[in-house]
């Protein structure tokens, strides 16, 4: 009779650790789904705003050089007529 009972509670331990298991993979599966879902969306408004912070740091970056220094720059960068352009021009240009 005392087998019996051991018996048991191994099977009932063993369906206890199914079941966990199956729920374990149910909510993983449900939050995989639900990221990838949003991921896209939020990926692509992501990387937009890393481009943007990108530009606005290059903008200040070059914001405080002269426009000797921004020709030099684009000169390096191999921009056409750049040796024309003013220095807001310049930035406009070197940022893109």
């Amino acid at each position: 009779m005392l087998k019996e009972t051991e018996e048991t509670k191994v099977e009932r331990l063993t369906r206890l650790r199914r079941e966990e298991r199956r729920d374990r993979r149910k909510a993983l599966k449900h939050e995989t789904n639900q990221y990838s879902r949003t991921g896209r969306r939020q990926g692509k408004k992501h990387k937009a705003e890393k481009e943007d912070n990108r530009k606005a740091g290059l903008e200040m970056e070059y914001g405080s050089m002269t426009r000797d220094e921004l020709r030099e720059v684009a000169k390096e960068q191999e921009i056409p007529r750049y040796s024309r352009l003013k220095k807001s021009e310049l930035i406009e240009v070197l940022v893109r």
